[in-house]
């Protein structure tokens, strides 16, 4: 029988070489996970964000933490097909991990109240950027007969919550698309997540989220339920990291929740 220390020193230098490519990697819960992928080894970590001058921050902070990772910023709109194709010819045809982490924009809305003419903006942003950076990540992966995606969505997707129509649909849609994806990618070796959190602090969404008006009123009594404690980014990326490596080779298409006990689905 191999014991747990034996099998822990067998993927002690698991990341060695690997490549990470992330998706809003510059703040929140994708660079807490680029964070931890640099210490785990990853020997290149490629971030990609809209905000040049954040993305410097980020890139400054993951090469103080891992010095000797290779540390990318890519600035872009991940929802456009460019900045995904940029993303992987930077990625020089190997992807080991691609997270999609892009932040959300959807303060909680009454239906009733949404603006209608926001509604193409908020589906190209959230499932373009997944749909657009899969489907190129994929393509790289497939002639490699490896890698993992893992998407963020949130609890939204599957606990049918007031002032979350239009939110909860756009997550579900993320959801099942990682699910069936995985499916479909498990012939080529490839495995595919999801993670669906709800609050997490500490992180642009929530600060959006508490906006002073029905979603903050709405965020807070959720926030009273998260008996374990309010979830932070540093929470969610050893989740990344563990879905990354050898000890979950035998895992994919799972929908996992961080939620800090504020629902049990």
């Amino acid at each position: 029988m191999i014991s747990a220390h034996t099998s822990s020193s067998l993927t002690s230098n698991w990341a060695a070489g690997k490549t990470a490519l992330i998706a809003g990697g510059t703040s929140g819960i994708g660079l807490a996970a680029a964070e931890e992928l640099a210490k785990a080894g990853f020997s290149r970590v490629i971030i990609n964000g809209r905000d040049p001058e954040r993305g410097s921050g980020a890139t400054d902070l993951l090469h103080k933490i891992a010095p000797g990772c290779n540390v990318i910023f890519e600035a872009g709109d991940a929802s456009h097909i460019e900045t995904a194709q940029s993303m992987v010819h930077k990625a020089e045809g190997k992807i080991d991990l691609f997270l999609n982490a892009v932040p959300g924009n959807m303060p909680a809305t009454l239906f009733s109240e949404f603006e209608m003419s926001r509604l193409n903006s908020l589906i190209d942003v959230h499932l373009g950027s997944v749909f657009r950076c899969c489907h190129a990540v994929y393509k790289c992966m497939r002639a490699l007969g490896d890698g993992v995606i893992i998407n963020i969505a949130s609890d939204a997707a599957k606990i049918p919550t007031v002032g979350e129509t239009i939110h909860g649909a756009i997550m579900a849609a993320i959801d099942m698309f990682s699910r069936t994806l995985a499916v479909e990618a498990a012939r080529s070796g490839i495995r595919v997540h999801v993670l669906t959190p709800s609050i997490v602090a500490e992180t642009n969404s929530y600060d959006r989220m508490m906006d002073g008006g029905f979603s903050e009123k709405l965020f807070k009594r959720a926030l009273e339920k998260a008996q374990l404690g309010v979830v932070e980014p540093h929470d969610i990326a050893p989740v990344i990291v563990f879905l990354a490596s050898p000890l979950a080779k035998k895992m994919t298409g799972q929908r996992i929740t961080i939620n800090g006990g504020i629902a049990i689905d």
